[in-house]
């Protein structure tokens, strides 16, 4: 029995293990993308860490995770959530989906 609940455990550890995601490093900002179409090879921004000074930033079309290009098609769930400094973004014509909340109490925009 300990040896199964053991082998359980490991399984479920490993799990974690499999959240494909990358940062992208700017100059005291970095943005998080994290895969949502494995097949099809897309990626959403997810989150960030705000702007130290005010900046205006691109948003690459496709990233590296893992070894692989993923397009970069949405911006998610408050990926740029109370950025006050962050007067600038551009968008590539990649992402087709933009959260209703991407840019909730960013409002230096």
């Amino acid at each position: 029995m300990r040896r199964f609940l053991l082998i359980i455990a490991l399984i479920i550890s490993g799990l974690g293990l499999n959240a494909h995601c990358s940062t992208v490093e700017y100059d005291g900002y970095s943005l998080d993308f994290v895969v949502t179409d494995v097949t099809d090879k897309k990626c959403e921004v997810v989150c960030n860490s705000a702007p130290e000074t005010e900046m205006t930033i691109v948003i690459p079309s496709s990233v590296m995770i893992e070894g692989v290009e993923y397009s970069v098609t949405s911006l998610g769930y408050e990926a740029f959530y109370d950025c006050d400094k962050l007067t600038g973004i551009e968008i590539p014509n990649t992402v087709t989906h933009i959260d209703e909340r991407a840019f909730y109490s960013c409002s230096a925009l």
